[in-house]
């Protein structure tokens, strides 16, 4: 792929067995962009998306980000080079307050380990940024509530600001709206629009509105395998895409 992706695969394969769930998909995601990633149930999309973060190794084929090959690196290894995943599930710490839910991202970047619950001053030291990153993402004004407390969708935003809290250059995020309400939906929205202003997001969506309003670029799979890519107008004007979502219709 040409080095102007800032993510890129070549002839991405990924067998269970003798089936197939991902099937020699070549793409590439441009640096600055919101890329997303589509297509009908059971179409490979968390298979692939699992493989680019690093959270299933492929069975052939290679990635590559920023120019590097990180086809044998861990999830935790390409983490640190910039490239962070938030999951479909949130991912927080329910017991804890949402400051320590982004004290802890924090430390974990500057290479903290387990020994920082010994040191106030080094977590209070932490406290601006974390500060800083709440109230990007509008929770500010929650910052000593318990995590558990909080709504759905606000997990969802507790969750992302405890990723951009590892300073990603890219954020891929898995089903970002799964789960939430219209309300919710458009907070986020307007969240992924802000974040994406100095950093580029790839997402798997189920969500074709929120897909159309925010993608610059859009992939879609079908059945383990690339069927289309292009902006919105192209891809869902497309022959095959209509027939992978609705089915074939008899003339």
């Amino acid at each position: 792929m040409s080095d102007d992706y800032i993510l890129s695969c070549d002839n991405l394969v990924r067998r269970f067995g003798s089936f197939t769930a991902v099937g020699g998909i070549t793409f590439g995601v441009r640096p600055g962009t919101i890329h997303a990633v589509i297509g009908p149930n059971g179409a490979g999309k968390t298979t692939f998306f699992n493989l680019l973060t690093k959270f299933l190794p492929c069975s052939e084929g290679n990635i590559r980000f920023k120019g590097q090959d990180i086809t044998g690196l861990t999830a935790e290894e390409v983490a640190n080079l910039g490239l962070v995943r938030t999951f479909q599930i949130s991912a927080i710490f329910p017991s804890l307050t949402l400051l320590d839910n982004i004290r802890i991202a924090l430390h974990q970047r500057i290479g903290g380990t387990t020994a920082f619950w010994r040191s106030g001053r080094t977590m209070e030291r932490l406290d601006a940024r974390a500060t800083e990153l709440l109230d990007m993402v509008g929770l500010a004004d929650r910052a000593k509530d318990t995590a558990g407390q909080l709504s759905y969708g606000r997990k969802r935003a507790l969750e992302l600001a405890t990723a951009l809290a590892l300073d990603p250059e890219m954020l891929l995020m898995d089903e970002p709206m799964a789960g939430m309400g219209s309300e919710e939906i458009d907070r986020i929205s307007e969240l992924i629009k802000t974040i994406s202003q100095d950093r580029t997001i790839l997402m798997v969506e189920h969500n074709l509105s929120v897909v159309s309003a925010l993608a610059d670029d859009i992939t879609v799979l079908a059945q383990g395998r690339l069927l289309a890519q292009g902006n919105y107008a192209a891809v869902s004007s497309d022959p095959a895409v209509i027939e992978a979502y609705i089915g074939k219709v008899d003339d």
